[in-house]
């Protein structure tokens, strides 16, 4: 007669990629003010927005609705400050080695009505590669108060499919002055976003942190 399976033995029989992937949460990450500053600026600078792309240069309106900034912005440096300070500890979460980061690319996309994003990872292999590896993601929310939209939860799902009665994935809800960091290679996605009031100010307002290193030559 075969012995039971212990839950632990049968946790290590799990190949990791069909768990789901690791990440942590922080919160109040910008002080009162630079939250304050940022908001300002985002709802005075809606102009700067562009339609999101979808890897490199190509728009795919099936694949992500929503409107990036990628140029300049007077809120980039002292963010990119607070955010830095935080990668050692967020490594440290994550169960993830240290490593000489080389630089931070940024995203601020704003999500309207209806806006989401369908599953994918943010690493590139083969000649889709940069001369920098996107090695872990940290996704900062902000918003108008009072919260004018609903959804727009952060999907995580296993990059295998998990054997029967694993979890398929873990929704995380976005919330004021918060973060969501995970290791880059992980599969994610944004649920559709809800506005009543159809209004800019109102929707879910993310800033995408991509901490990378130098590719060895």
């Amino acid at each position: 007669m075969k012995a039971a399976t212990s839950g632990d033995e049968r946790s290590r029989a799990i190949n990791p990629l069909q768990r789901i992937p690791p990440h942590t949460v922080r919160h109040e990450v910008l002080p009162p003010d630079e939250l304050a500053a940022l908001l300002a600026w985002t709802l005075a600078n809606e102009d700067a927005l562009v339609a999101s792309k979808v890897g490199a240069h190509h728009v795919y309106s099936e694949k992500r609705n929503a409107r990036s900034l990628y140029g300049p912005a007077p809120w980039k440096a002292g963010t990119s400050e607070r955010i830095a300070a935080l990668v050692p500890g967020i490594l440290a979460d994550l169960g993830m080695a240290s490593f000489e980061m080389s630089r931070f690319e940024i995203e601020m996309v704003v999500y309207p009505d209806g806006g989401f994003i369908g599953r994918h990872h943010d690493t590139a292999t083969g000649s889709a590669r940069h001369k920098r590896d996107r090695v872990v993601t940290i996704v900062y929310y902000f918003h108008r108060e009072p919260k004018g939209y609903s959804g727009g939860e952060l999907r995580l799902s296993p990059r295998l499919a998990p054997p029967e009665g694993e979890p398929q994935h873990v929704d995380l809800a976005p919330g004021q002055n918060m973060l969501i960091a995970f290791p880059s290679w992980a599969l994610h996605e944004v649920l559709p976003i809800r506005i009543p009031s159809g209004d800019y100010a109102d929707s879910r307002f993310a800033i995408n942190f991509w901490a990378q290193r130098e590719v060895p030559e």
